[in-house]
């Protein structure tokens, strides 16, 4: 039997913002912060205005560490750069043709294919007017609660979706 470390919890997250990374390869980055503890990049891209298909950079970045937290702050050349906390948005389900929370998708898929079939602009977590889509769901703000907190205590999922119900 060999040991080895745990992909998630010997690593975290954290997010920067720096336009001088703009240009570089997540490669070039990696091996310029590895000294700081970086061991994989992410360069968040947005759509661009005119065309739905192309992505225009960031100059945010998402940093995975080998560390349990993530430093204050990191050294890009001289520069000293704030980290800020990583939380993740809620993962989702794309299997019923509609944005439905994961731990609520088995249950919905039914809701979902009568959605679709309405074409309507109705939740599928049966929770208001609003498209499955929406960041104003109750169902999806909840459970981005639940990421916020298990990010901030450092807690499993199981032990923030506890704290965020009793809030």
């Amino acid at each position: 039997m060999r040991a080895e470390p745990h992909q998630t919890l010997n690593s975290c997250k954290g997010v920067i913002r720096c336009s001088d990374l703009k240009g570089m390869t997540k490669d070039e980055i990696v091996d310029g912060l590895c000294s700081q503890g970086v061991t994989d990049c992410f360069h968040i891209t947005v759509k661009s205005d005119n065309n739905n298909t192309d992505r225009r950079k960031t100059n945010t970045f998402i940093l995975t560490f080998n560390t349990d937290t993530a430093p204050a702050h990191i050294n890009v050349g001289h520069l000293r750069i704030k980290v800020d906390r990583y939380i993740p948005n809620p993962l989702r389900c794309f299997n019923a043709k509609s944005l439905a929370i994961v731990s609520d998708c088995v249950e919905m898929r039914q809701s979902a294919i009568t959605v679709a079939e309405n074409n309507a602009a109705k939740c599928i977590n049966r929770s208001g007017p609003h498209g499955t889509s929406s960041r104003e769901c109750p169902v999806w703000l909840r459970e981005k609660e639940v990421q916020r907190v298990k990010a901030e205590k450092n807690i499993s999922f199981l032990q923030a979706r506890q704290i965020a119900t009793q809030q």
